[in-house]
């Protein structure tokens, strides 16, 4: 038996560390472009940090050969790094944790890293509930540079353990569609040799 105050203490974290890491990595970042950083720069990017932590919901495929059903949960989007192939010439094409969305849906490629938590657990495929997604993701635009309509193929490694502790990695794929110059999105994402074989999130991302 597993207790659920147990799983969310180690979930809290794992969490508070990715964003240390994040928010220490920012000002890093920023320390280096400009050596001189100003109040308003901080403010900047510790509001836009604190943006990235309201998570995107997400529905996982819990099932076995005795039943299945739908697991409600939550993930979130960190992008470490994001290559832009449509930017002016004059324009950095690289963007590190920080995208400009006109970048991003106009046509890129980004690494993604995606931490993921189920609020109920796994009944049926006997999962934990924390799992981290990895991979590389291609933006394509659509109509208007991407602005109201892009779309995104990704491949995708996803780290998660059953709860006797054994490993249940495994790759995948991914499918979306966004608009409202990419801040609403729907993600559609396919998990080879998994019990958790899909899960479909709607894609909210804040800048």
């Amino acid at each position: 038996m597993y207790h659920t105050g147990c799983n969310v203490k180690y979930f809290l974290l794992r969490l508070s560390i990715i964003f240390v890491l994040i928010f220490t990595a920012v000002f890093n970042i920023s320390g280096n472009l400009n050596a001189q950083c100003s109040s308003g720069n901080i403010i900047k990017w510790s509001t836009w940090t604190l943006i990235q932590s309201v998570p995107s919901p997400v529905f996982f495929r819990d099932k076995n050969n005795y039943g299945s059903r739908h697991n409600f949960g939550f993930r979130w989007q960190i992008t470490p790094v994001n290559i832009s192939f449509s930017m002016n010439k004059l324009v950095s094409p690289v963007s590190i944790l920080k995208v400009n969305p006109l970048k991003r849906h106009n046509g890129s490629m980004e690494i993604l890293l995606e931490p993921q938590w189920a609020m109920e657990d796994f009944s049926y495929s006997d999962l934990k509930r924390f799992s981290l997604g990895t991979g590389m993701r291609i933006y394509f635009p659509l109509k208007e540079y991407g602005e109201y309509l892009s779309s995104s193929f990704a491949i995708k490694y996803n780290f998660q353990k059953k709860n006797t502790g054994t490993e249940n990695n495994c790759s995948g794929i991914e499918a979306g569609l966004y608009s409202f110059f990419g801040i609403v999105g729907l993600k559609f994402n396919y998990n080879f040799n998994s019990p958790s074989e899909y899960n479909v999130s709607l894609n909210l991302k804040y800048y």
